[in-house]
């Protein structure tokens, strides 16, 4: 039953939570932070629709390979952090080069942005579900 409620609630929000702080971390570096950190982009509303439209959008395009990822992820019973900020880091790119780049090359900054931004992503999704991956087998679910 545990099994069945991680795969169900657990991963699929967590991936949803994932690429919103992903996104929401974009957004900032783009428009929102000025040199010394004070907010300077738009209103706060406008910054969370842009927000919310930019995780739509990179929940599309990192969805396929980020379910191989996670399923990989749990059947192995990999929790390291380092696996899911290098794997988010290269969906990141590799998202980038798919919705910032139709001829196939990235500027240098824009992938290390969309790098940094898959890493955020990858940290959060760790934080949340990515520790406990492959923890919910039977013999170790029975822990009192």
């Amino acid at each position: 039953m545990r099994v069945v409620l991680r795969v169900l609630f657990l991963l699929p929000f967590a991936f949803v939570a994932a690429c919103v702080f992903a996104a929401l971390f974009l957004v900032l570096a783009v428009i929102g932070l000025g040199p010394d950190g004070a907010y300077v982009g738009p209103y706060w509303g406008e910054t969370a629709l842009l927000t919310l439209g930019v995780a739509a959008a990179a929940a599309v395009v990192a969805a396929l390979p980020a379910f191989v990822a996670i399923l990989a992820a749990e059947i192995l019973a990999i929790r390291s952090v380092l696996f899911y900020l290098l794997l988010g880091g290269s969906i990141g790119i590799g998202g980038g080069l798919f919705l910032h780049a139709p001829d196939g090359v990235l500027a240098a900054a824009d992938a290390q942005l969309f790098g940094a931004t898959g890493c955020v992503g990858g940290l959060a999704y760790w934080l949340m579900a990515g520790r406990g991956a492959g923890l919910a087998q039977p013999e170790e679910s029975q822990a009192v």
